[in-house]
């Protein structure tokens, strides 16, 4: 799917791992959504984030 080995994405999800952008690309890709939709809060939609709301801005 994401061509991605099942151990390498597991560590990502454990939080074990970095990831690198062409990698996000292909998780996006196989999920069927926009790489900023990986990083979006549950309760909020990708669109409805900027980078002011991030906790290390201003």
């Amino acid at each position: 799917m994401s061509e991605l080995d099942r151990s390498y994405v597991g560590g990502i999800e454990r939080g074990e791992r970095n990831v690198g952008l062409d990698n996000i690309y292909r998780v996006a890709e196989a999920l069927g959504v926009e790489p900023a939709e990986l990083f979006a809060d549950p309760g909020r939609g990708a669109a409805d984030q900027s980078v002011a709301d991030h906790p290390r801005a201003g």
